[in-house]
């Protein structure tokens, strides 16, 4: 089988070189690199570039798009692929140099596999870096065996490309984030098996710092709603709800509250030991009061 990665990539020019350092240096390249630059701002990338990088040793395919929606620029990349086994990549993760291979092994193997995800570590240290794998591995198994899960992150995510073509099923360009989700539950949905392996090794770039964490929140919850009303069951599983009326479910001045609740159920003493009570609920007030304004000028 042979494989394509596929790369979205956005104002991360140090994070993305170190990405392609790391595909680079596999024991066995892909056949296929697809990089979808997203390009408001400025680009620091090219055709030539992404070809001189690998010196012509893979076939390459750069493509610029104004789209702020990640899930258009997955589409793209999908739809711009060759070969069978198509491997999303974040710009902020390197992989192991056996990554490819033993990705191609496992495919080769497993009968019915349609989405591949593997061991996701932090390259960066801190208190927040600490906290986003620890919630990566709550989500998932405990890690330490091959494992079918209910979705995996599109930070290392493999996938299939005839069992998507053939049942049709391509990201949902409703959703600006959480799209990965919504795109294995309906994969498991048409009895693909999604699963997690431990000997895939990849790291990621967690962004240390409380303000990028608490954006990245309201960016990931802003499409909770509609991930809710396309798989009730399986949302009830991932995220804890049941404290939360649906009407409330509906309200934007949810999400803060939403925030600070998932954090303390998460980890009760965490808080606590970061001494930053008072600043975690001033930020769900200062979320609340911008979510309210912001939803009242919208309608006018």
């Amino acid at each position: 089988m042979k494989l394509s990665i596929l790369i979205c990539t956005k104002d991360r020019k140090t994070q993305f070189l170190e990405c392609l350092r790391s595909i680079a240096e596999q024991t066995r390249l892909p056949e296929e690199i697809i990089v979808i630059e997203e390009a408001s701002a400025k680009s620091f990338f090219s055709q030539k570039f992404i070809e001189d990088y690998f010196h012509n040793k893979v076939s390459c395919k750069y493509f610029q798009i104004k789209s702020l929606n990640i899930a258009v620029s997955r589409n793209l990349a999908v739809k711009a692929a060759t070969y069978e086994i198509l491997l999303f990549v974040d710009d902020d993760v390197t992989l192991s140099k056996d990554y490819c291979q033993k990705l191609i092994n496992i495919y080769e193997k497993e009968n019915g596999l349609v989405i591949a995800g593997g061991r996701i570590k932090s390259k960066k240290e801190g208190y927040w870096a600490k906290f986003w794998e620890k919630l990566f591995t709550s989500i998932s198994p405990k890690l330490n065996s091959d494992t079918k899960v209910l979705f995996w992150p599109n930070l290392n995510m493999a996938i299939l490309k005839s069992f998507i073509y053939k049942k049709k099923i391509f990201y949902d360009e409703r959703f600006t984030t959480l799209e990965d989700i919504d795109f294995c539950l309906r994969v498991r949905r048409n009895k693909g098996i999604v699963k997690y392996y431990p000997i895939l090794k990849a790291r990621h770039y967690y962004r240390n710092n409380i303000l990028v964490f608490l954006v990245s929140f309201w960016k990931y919850y802003r499409r909770l709603p509609l991930l809710i009303k396309k798989h009730p069951t399986e949302v009830k599983i991932i995220f804890p709800l049941k404290r939360f009326s649906p009407k409330f479910l509906k309200q934007k001045i949810f999400y803060p509250f939403f925030i600070i609740s998932q954090l303390i159920d998460y980890d009760k003493d965490l808080i606590k030991r970061l001494g930053l009570t008072k600043k975690y609920y001033f930020a769900g007030f200062l979320y609340g009061a911008i979510f309210y304004f912001s939803s009242v000028r919208s309608r006018k």
